[in-house]
């Protein structure tokens, strides 16, 4: 287990320092789910992280959501980093 933990904090990486913290109010729309906001924000993401890790990191944000259950209209706290 410990190995494991180790090989995890190796994947992920720490801000660029030619990038800056953007935090925005997404509104989730008819078709949207989690995973598909996810990927989308993560891919506009400078520091390019493991999908999980910026997974985990967006559930955190949003604690108290049923990511399984979105419903349109309903909003979310988004952070990514963007180059400067």
């Amino acid at each position: 287990m410990v190995g494991i933990a180790a090989i995890s904090i190796g994947l992920t990486s720490r801000p660029a320092a030619d990038t800056h913290l953007v935090e925005i109010t997404y509104t989730v729309q008819p078709g949207d789910t989690w995973w598909s906001i996810v990927e989308h924000f993560r891919e506009m993401d400078a520091d390019d992280r493991y999908i999980f890790d910026y997974k985990h990191d967006m559930e955190q944000l949003n604690e108290g959501i049923d990511t399984g259950n979105l419903t349109p209209g309903q909003t979310l706290r988004i952070q990514y980093r963007a180059k400067n």
